[in-house]
């Protein structure tokens, strides 16, 4: 409510309804303006809009511009996601973990045709089927950080299934595809390979997510 009669000037009391001095009804200072909600330090208590094009908005960027990077916490959300954005760092050390895994996969696949008899080629050439998820959700994610599309690694897809494939359709052909088509896939594959490895991702936010240098993990 007004301190002043806004008819007369006189002074006011909260309390009433009328100006006792010129007896003018009182106007009330109106609705209070919402303030704006506090910010926590805690994380996921902003209310900030996220960006658009991501859907795990549990925390908040530098400066409350957009969500913060959420870091993979576990094997699946490390592996087995396609959301998200993947630093060269991150990139690096989990596909030098997956070439492990497949050295491993390796022998026992060995070990294997060793005790029953299967073909070790084709015992062998089973190991990109296993891990081609993956490797590829490794792809898509470091693309993602790039800000390019994740289609961008389909020729790596189509050598990384036809070539085994043909391989275990054919054992005794071990080239598997036509030449000309090999060699283009491989030098698609190594060019994509060299961006991946040595461009730096986008700096802050992209249309995929955040920026994944806000958090080291």
């Amino acid at each position: 409510m007004a301190n002043f009669c806004e008819n007369c000037g006189s002074p006011l009391k909260s309390d009433i309804k009328f100006c006792p001095n010129c007896g003018a009804p009182l106007k009330d200072a109106g609705a209070a303006v919402p303030a704006a909600p506090a910010v926590s330090s805690e994380p996921g208590t902003r209310q900030d809009i996220p960006h658009s094009d991501y859907n795990r908005p549990k925390e908040f960027a530098r400066g409350g511009t957009g969500p913060k990077y959420e870091p993979d916490e576990d094997f699946r959300s490390m592996f087995l996601r396609f959301d998200n954005r993947l630093n060269r760092k991150r990139y690096i050390k989990r596909s030098l973990a997956l070439g492990g895994i497949a050295i491993i996969l390796i022998i026992i696949m060995s070990i294997i045709s060793a005790l029953t008899g299967v073909n070790p080629v084709i015992a062998g050439a089973l190991v990109p089927f296993v891990l081609l998820i993956p490797s590829y959700s490794l792809t898509i994610r470091r693309l993602h950080d790039l800000n390019r599309p994740g289609w961008w690694c389909i020729p790596g897809i189509i050598q990384a299934v036809l070539h085994p494939a043909l391989i275990i359709h054919n054992p005794a052909n071990m080239s598997s595809l036509p030449s000309p088509v090999e060699g283009v896939l491989t030098l698609i594959n190594l060019a994509l390979a060299v961006y991946l490895l040595f461009f730096k991702g986008t700096d802050g936010p992209n249309r995929y997510g955040p920026d994944p240098l806000e958090t080291q993990n």
